[in-house]
């Protein structure tokens, strides 16, 4: 508990937790027009676990809470907020919790791979006729495809030394 708290006095670190979820609602709102089928590709994804990989402490846990929800509830798809939430708060901890053991790409690419965890859900919500199955599969293995992409892009992109010293450098003290 302390080491939350000590993050969260932290007033730039709060301002920023707020943009990260901003910018990944409005990267949502742009992409959420990429239907396929009953589904659709976010590049957000790729984006968070970025962002997760890059921005210390426990923020992107609740970015990512917050942003699944919201754009699930956006898109229509309120079923799935609750797996959504699940996933976002797995890549979080895979993105944490391996990067002592892999090097950030290998853990984008893990915890990207839980995108895979929709399958059986969509079965669930849709029932598990091969064509659903099939569907979810395929509308998958480009998410996660896509994922990797935009991940690996917004990693690379956003940790220049300029750009990592002023987004994801803090002290731990109030400012």
């Amino acid at each position: 508990m302390f080491l939350v708290n000590s993050w969260f006095r932290n007033t730039r670190y709060l301002v920023l937790t707020g943009i990260y979820i901003a910018v990944l609602m409005c990267v949502s709102f742009l992409t959420i027009f990429f239907k396929a089928s009953d589904g659709f590709f976010q590049l957000t994804s790729g984006f968070y676990l970025a962002l997760c990989a890059l921005m210390p402490g426990p923020s992107l846990l609740i970015v990512g809470i917050i942003y699944g929800t919201m754009l699930d509830a956006i898109a229509g798809g309120l079923i799935f907020i609750p797996m959504t939430i699940l996933i976002n708060m797995l890549m979080f901890i895979i993105i944490k919790g391996l990067s002592k053991y892999l090097t950030v790409y290998g853990t984008i690419i893990f915890a990207a791979a839980l995108v895979f965890i929709y399958i059986p859900y969509t079965g669930l919500v849709y029932g598990f006729s091969d064509s659903v199955i099939i569907k979810a599969l395929i509308t998958d293995s480009i998410q996660f495809a896509v994922t990797i992409l935009v991940g690996f892009i917004i990693y690379k992109g956003l940790s220049a030394p300029n750009i990592r010293k002023h987004l994801f450098e803090f002290n731990k003290t109030s400012q």
